[in-house]
């Protein structure tokens, strides 16, 4: 996941090595916990996302299938914002209302429309391929 050993994060853990500002970012990018609190915070204390909130396992899990799906949807021009909030759909909110509210904000451009529409078929398609 971070490109290192499972012995060198145990020894990171383990206060043998101190934690590098590259390999916080790389956790931090990983994870979603923030790099400031993986280089300086209290390990006693609850670890925080870069916004200073609690960060959770649903945290991790949103991030983390955020990213997922922010790399999928790039290759079809969508952005990052795009990808969080069809994640979220898929952790618990409402995405297909979501995307039927989005098409329908575009049926009076009928070319963005049935171009939206066949990004969204192609989108869907690779996701049921994906394991």
């Amino acid at each position: 996941m971070i490109g290192k050993s499972r012995m060198t994060v145990q020894a990171i853990e383990l206060g043998k090595l101190d934690l590098s500002e590259g390999l916080a970012i790389a956790i931090s990018k990983a994870t979603g916990v923030s790099a400031e609190w993986l280089l300086h915070g209290d390990p006693s204390e609850p670890p925080v996302d870069a916004n200073g909130k609690p960060w959770t396992r649903d945290f991790y899990d949103l991030y983390v299938t955020a990213a997922d799906m922010h790399r999928k949807i790039k290759k079809h021009g969508g952005s990052k914002a795009d990808a969080e909030r069809m994640a979220r759909g898929l952790l618990g909110d409402d995405v297909a209302a979501d995307l039927m509210k989005a098409l329908r904000g575009l049926l009076s451009d009928p070319d963005r429309h049935a171009l939206a529409v066949a990004k969204a078929r192609r989108l869907i398609a690779e996701l049921e391929k994906s394991p």
